[in-house]
């Protein structure tokens, strides 16, 4: 099982930083899939990149 709770991530490189994940709650169970959809810039792939753990959360402000 994969459970990450509160998720939080901004790109401190712009001015205000720019808020991408934002309190994020995910759990996936053993044997179920995870479908990530939405528009371009949503924050699919950090999303993902912080569930793995390749990326790290941060706090925004």
């Amino acid at each position: 099982m994969l459970e990450r709770t509160d998720l939080t991530k901004t790109d401190p490189t712009t001015i205000p930083p720019t808020r991408i994940l934002h309190g994020i709650d995910v759990t996936v169970a053993e044997g179920e899939f995870l479908v990530s959809i939405g528009v371009s810039g949503a924050g699919k792939p950090t999303l993902l990149y912080v569930m793995s753990v390749i990326d790290r959360p941060r706090l925004g402000p």
